[in-house]
């Protein structure tokens, strides 16, 4: 199923939010685009969700002090992120950062000379360390493994808690709890059950067998046929039959120590010299 991302890019309203002062002063490596329309399960009335990685300027690096903020409205939520932060968060098994990479929901934003945007697709344009910081990913089984865990546990947790924002409040009175933290919590787990088993992060859950199961969840959910407490069981089930592929995460990690020592060192390099040329105006000879 298509990714539809690409018209909302290229229309008039994304281009006025890079053309705002918020996004307009900063370098922008480039977008990343996360959430349901990477699943293949977004409406008519979805937001688009996504960051924007920029380039930090010398005196961010030099008072080690970086700029970040967020801006959430009804069409669309970003926030943005230095490049390096980026790459820290998705080394660190951070689901939100790898998507992207995964699902390759990325657009770079150049200016030329007059200051007008061109935006490139991701499939023209690759960057040295986008390989590397790939491979490292589906290398990095026991980091994304506990990071998955530990995400979808925090989601049941605020169900338990019934805590809710701004957003989700609105399914209080609908379903008596927060579904679409419950969507995401099992979404999580069958997520990283196919990664540990086949190696592979597959966002798409329209129509794959790999959420075969997940899609019912999903309808029943919806349909108001699956309760808090049906969920709270069910959690706990998937959750117990995930936590036995412990040992085979354990096993698969040792086995790439050696690649992720490697890979680490190259993302480094390669990154420095992306941040010189960008940060710095340093061109290698």
């Amino acid at each position: 199923m298509k990714r539809d991302f690409r018209d909302f890019v290229l229309s008039d309203e994304f281009r006025n939010i890079l053309n705002a002062k918020e996004l307009n002063r900063l370098d922008i490596a480039f977008i990343g685009f996360y959430g349901s329309r990477n699943y293949g399960i977004s409406s008519d009335g979805s937001d688009y969700d996504f960051f924007a990685a920029y380039y930090p300027e010398f005196k961010d690096f030099f008072n080690h002090k970086f700029e970040r903020f967020s801006e959430l409205t009804e069409r669309y939520d970003y926030f943005i992120t230095p490049v390096h932060d980026y790459v820290h968060h998705a080394m660190r098994g951070n689901v939100k950062f790898i998507e992207p990479l995964m699902c390759s929901s990325i657009f770079f934003i150049e200016k030329d000379e007059e200051g007008k945007i061109n935006i490139t697709d991701f499939s023209k344009r690759r960057l040295k360390y986008f390989n590397l910081l790939k491979n490292y990913i589906l290398n990095n089984y026991e980091i994304n493994f506990n990071a998955a865990i530990g995400l979808s546990n925090n989601k049941k947790l605020n169900i338990v808690q019934n805590r809710y924002t701004s957003a989700t409040l609105c399914y209080k009175e609908i379903y008596d709890f927060d579904i679409k933290e419950a969507i995401n919590s099992f979404r999580t787990m069958y997520l990283i059950e196919n990664y540990v088993k086949n190696r592979n992060f597959d966002f798409m859950v329209k129509d794959n067998y790999v959420y075969k199961d997940f899609e019912a969840f999903l309808t029943g959910i919806k349909n108001k046929k699956i309760s808090k407490e049906d969920f709270l069981i069910r959690y706990e089930e998937k959750m117990s039959g995930l936590l036995k592929l412990k040992d085979e995460v354990k096993f698969r990690s040792l086995e790439a120590k050696s690649i992720l020592l490697s890979l680490k060192e190259q993302i480094k390099e390669s990154l420095i010299e992306e941040c010189k040329y960008f940060a710095c105006g340093y061109k290698p000879e």
